[in-house]
């Protein structure tokens, strides 16, 4: 059995979205923002089971903001091919 790291956040803060980070919620709302002309856009309201981070995007800036009090789980490198696509990992 793996164990993932764990972190959590609360309401309102900021998740490091950079390479080569890749954070699995385990509980909680995460919001997916980018900036365009000054303004916020939303790209994505994520929750429970749900992967994020600068390896599955190519859009920058990006930012994560909680919107409940949030559980993350760490995805090491080495294990993202397999949660990503489970069915051609070897």
């Amino acid at each position: 059995m793996i164990h993932l790291m764990t972190c959590y956040y609360r309401a309102g803060d900021l998740v490091p979205v950079h390479f080569p980070i890749l954070w699995r919620i385990a509980r909680g709302l995460v919001q997916i923002v980018t900036i365009e002309n000054g303004k916020p856009i939303t790209l994505a309201i994520l929750g429970v089971g749900e992967m994020f981070g600068a390896a599955l995007s190519d859009v920058s800036p990006c930012y994560a903001s909680c919107l409940t009090d949030v559980k993350v789980e760490v995805i090491p490198c080495c294990l993202c091919r397999y949660l990503l696509f489970p069915e051609n990992s070897f």
